[in-house]
């Protein structure tokens, strides 16, 4: 019995032995955490940033490859403000019997988009530039320019450019980008002087007749009323198909019903109001004057007939 004893008493030190070990173990241990890498132990992360630097605006950044401020050859005498750069010239019309017109960027620094335009109303009218309510968009017909920045300036229609001033904009940081439309007259059309003797200079919206515009650098001469009719011989720019073209579409949004049209030609009518069931008539004839290809005759005719 006393060996039982013992070993029960060896077996009971060792149980309790192991016992107070697993206790320190328990009292010791500590659990580690990962550190997010690029950051310091101990320190806290924080959320990277997604707000992007603003970078001032600059007229290098805006019109990159841009140039010295030019209006191009045709345009030597249009001003700048100081500290302007400007690209080429972008064509954007041109034809026989047209304008040529083209646009070209302008960034200018140190100043603010109403200073550019007071800039332009200022230097324009002191040199010459008058405002223009009109341009040839579309290098022919006259449309409303549809602010007070359009000018024009020559003696005469051969002599008259024209110009817009577009997109005015600030971008911050006192720079500002433009853009202007410019348009070059064609060259005057192929006609005896002898004809044109008499009579003035038609262009825009004038003319024998106030109630459609005529082609570009249009001149003519008054032959005068005789048995009902009114003639005039008139020479334009361009040639026979391009100036029957142009009163074709001219003559129709003047009030004027075309009847009938040719490459050479057109035959319209408009009541008479006073009497809406008679009308006036007006023809056309273009491209019956041999190697003079810019001279055409239109006449007019009051109403004796009624209208179709």
């Amino acid at each position: 019995m006393l060996h039982i004893r013992n070993h029960h008493s060896a077996l009971a030190l060792f149980c309790g032995t192991l016992l107070v070990l697993l206790a320190a173990c328990t009292a010791t241990s500590t659990v580690t955490t990962a550190t997010p890498i690029g950051t310091v132990a101990g320190s806290t992360p924080t959320a990277a940033s997604d707000t992007p630097t603003s970078v001032p605006a600059t007229c290098a950044a805006l019109l990159s490859g841009a140039g010295p401020a030019s209006g191009g050859p045709s345009f030597s005498d249009l001003p700048f403000p100081a500290d302007s750069v400007s690209t080429g010239l972008t064509p954007v019309h041109s034809g026989t019997g047209s304008y040529t017109v083209s646009t070209f960027a302008v960034c200018s620094s140190g100043t603010s988009a109403a200073a550019v335009r007071s800039f332009y109303v200022t230097n324009l009218g002191a040199n010459a530039w008058a405002t223009d309510p009109t341009l040839p968009f579309d290098g022919a017909f006259q449309q409303p320019c549809g602010d007070p920045y359009c000018w024009q300036k020559g003696a005469n229609p051969v002599a008259r450019r024209l110009l817009g001033l577009e997109s005015v904009t600030d971008r911050g940081n006192n720079v500002v980008t433009y853009q202007w439309r410019v348009f070059v007259p064609p060259p005057a059309g192929t006609c005896n002087v002898a004809d044109m003797t008499t009579g003035g200079n038609s262009f825009g919206n004038g003319g024998p007749d106030d109630g459609f515009q005529y082609p570009p650098v249009t001149s003519y001469n008054d032959f005068g009323g005789a048995a009902g009719s009114h003639g005039y011989r008139m020479c334009s720019a361009g040639n026979a198909s391009t100036i029957a073209a142009f009163l074709k579409n001219s003559i129709g949004k003047g009030g004027w019903k075309v009847l009938s049209s040719s490459p050479t030609g057109v035959h319209a009518q408009k009541p008479n109001p006073s009497d809406p069931t008679f009308c006036y008539t007006v023809d056309v004839f273009t491209g019956s004057h041999g190697a003079n290809t810019g001279e055409w005759d239109i006449n007019f005719h009051i109403p004796a007939a009624m209208c179709v």
